[in-house]
């Protein structure tokens, strides 16, 4: 009787941790499932975020592109202007017509050294959404240099880069030096070096998400000269810029004889105005 008794209770037992077992299981087999389906669901939205963060910076590189394209064809024509529609990717248009601060100077490296610029020349920021995209500073147009002096190089910089929290894209104008010799002055080969730039300080000051039209202006383009007389022959100078603390040099041939040397240096300033067109 003992016996039958255990036996009876060992069965009970065995038969209720069957019972336990099965529900236990499928509570695991749930939590299994639901932590399968949370870690997909997460990389799923992380990945639609991703692309559509690459969408939105796409766009806007397109659209600011378009942009400096439209600048580009109203400049250097006083009166010539443009419309351009922008549309929404997401972040902020700037404009900022006060900074992006731009010194020249011609040296020749030794004794003499003349400041003949200094002032803002503006530039157009976009601000794309807070997001984890990361980017290194990328030129779509231009490079890093702050003056150019060859034809071939373009005048526009335009560049993604990483702002504190998210990819800005930026167009702003550095200076092109250019210099040809034109005669005698005083009994000295008369030397003009020229420096062209575009100015966006006439601009409004402008935040503005969303689509928009803005209006693009070529208001004036105008020329400040500077005279330099040389007593001693030189065969070169150089033209400094520093542009947003960025600084470089083109140097630029002189023609001179035993007498020395006479510079005219013209600043030629192509004045764009860029506005929003109200509705």
């Amino acid at each position: 009787m003992f016996h039958k008794s255990l036996k009876d209770k060992y069965t009970r037992l065995l038969r209720s941790r069957k019972g336990v077992a099965i529900p236990i299981s499928f509570l695991i087999l749930f939590a299994s499932t639901t932590l399968i389906v949370s870690v997909t669901y997460y990389f799923a939205v992380s990945k639609v975020t991703n692309r559509n963060v690459l969408v939105n910076v796409s766009a806007a590189k397109n659209n600011m592109e378009f942009l400096s394209n439209a600048i580009q064809n109203t400049a250097w024509i006083t009166g010539a202007s443009e419309h351009f529609y922008f549309s929404d990717c997401g972040g902020e248009f700037k404009i900022e017509p006060t900074t992006n601060l731009l010194l020249l100077n011609v040296t020749d490296n030794q004794s003499f050294y003349d400041v003949f610029f200094n002032s803002s020349v503006g530039r157009v920021l976009y601000d794309l959404p807070q997001c984890d995209f990361q980017t290194e500073t990328l030129y779509i147009k231009g490079d890093s240099r702050s003056i150019v002096n060859q034809s071939s190089s373009t005048v526009t910089q335009l560049c993604i880069f990483q702002g504190s929290d998210s990819p800005e894209i930026r167009i702003c104008y550095r200076p092109m030096a250019t210099s040809s010799s034109n005669g005698l002055s005083g009994g000295k080969p008369l030397n003009i070096i020229r420096v062209h730039m575009i100015n966006l300080n006439q601009s409004q000051n402008l935040l503005i998400p969303g689509n928009f039209d803005l209006r693009i202006i070529c208001t004036n383009v105008a020329s400040v000269s500077e005279q330099y007389n040389f007593t001693s022959a030189i065969s070169s100078l150089t033209v400094k810029a520093v542009l947003a603390d960025h600084e470089s040099s083109v140097t630029v041939p002189i023609s001179s004889n035993a007498q020395g040397a006479s510079v005219r240096v013209e600043t030629i300033i192509c004045e764009i105005k860029l506005q929003r067109v109200s509705d």
